[in-house]
């Protein structure tokens, strides 16, 4: 008879337990979220400063341009492929580029010819789009 009595209180004694448990772990969830939250948003934010989206350019025939409110101040041929580009970007990250365009008193009007670039037009893009 005595253990009948006694079994309410195990069971609410249980079931106080079970209930920190469940607020324990809905709390430690809620941290991993904001965890979780903040990883993302720094990812996001460090893909936005590389540039990588895939459609940074546009083609027409044999000229890659720029998809940009700012239109294109630099002309870059690799090849039989030309890039309309952007000096602002470009130039405070690629010595070779401004060394190029301050040995040129027109480079505005005349292409930067860079044929022996390794890799080619395609490796050339590809570094583009983290500028």
């Amino acid at each position: 008879m005595s253990d009948d009595l006694q079994t309410p209180v195990i069971l609410t004694g249980a079931l106080q337990e079970a209930l920190k448990f469940v607020n324990t772990s809905l709390k430690m969830l809620k941290v991993l979220q904001q965890l979780k939250d903040k990883a993302l948003k720094r990812a996001d934010m460090k893909f936005m400063k590389l540039g990588t989206r895939p459609d940074t350019f546009y083609s027409e025939q044999a000229t890659r341009t720029l998809v940009s409110d700012i239109s294109a101040d630099l002309v870059i041929k690799i090849y039989d492929t030309t890039y309309m580009l952007h000096q602002s970007s470009l130039l405070p990250k690629c010595g070779l580029v401004r060394r190029l365009c301050s040995d040129s008193s027109d480079f505005e009007n005349v292409p930067l010819e860079l044929h022996d670039m390794s890799g080619g037009a395609d490796a050339f893009e590809i570094c583009a789009k983290f500028l």
